[in-house]
């Protein structure tokens, strides 16, 4: 075998390897917030038409009102462990630091809630139906409590 055709069989076989990594074993990228694909709730209830584009909408809204709150709270995480390293801690801006993330998550829970309810008044009965099992398995694990985030 000549010089050339090893070579060229080498760099065929990394091209080869590179694009198995990157194709097969490199995790799928998802959104920083961990946002589902875009269309799971409407295929999931099997919504269409003008109900449809509202649900979308209203998820859109949702998952951008829901992001600016967990960046907000996760800032605010940020600033209180960074009191946790110092030597002499602010114990009034400590409590300041905890009441405005217990204010954020409250903000984040009523968020969720209302994109739901709001969804749920644009359903059928079957919809309906369908939605409360899907919030069951997403809020509620078997041991009673919600799932972990992976």
């Amino acid at each position: 075998m000549t010089k050339l055709r090893y070579y060229q069989l080498t760099i065929a076989l990394l091209i080869g390897l590179n694009l198995f990594t990157c194709f097969f074993l490199w995790p799928r990228q998802h959104s920083p917030h961990g946002r589902p694909p875009k269309n799971l709730l409407v295929d999931h209830l099997d919504v269409s038409g003008r109900k449809r584009a509202v649900i979308l909408k209203l998820q859109e809204v949702h998952f951008e009102r829901k992001e600016q709150l967990i960046d907000k709270n996760h800032y605010l995480h940020l600033r209180l462990f960074h009191l946790a390293q110092l030597k002499n801690v602010d114990t009034m801006l400590r409590n300041k630091y905890l009441l405005e993330i217990g204010a954020i998550q409250q903000k984040i829970d009523k968020e969720t809630f209302d994109y739901f309810r709001s969804v749920n008044r644009l359903c059928n009965e079957a919809q309906k139906k369908k939605l409360r099992e899907m919030l069951q398995r997403v809020f509620v694990h078997p041991n009673g409590h919600p799932p972990k985030k992976h």
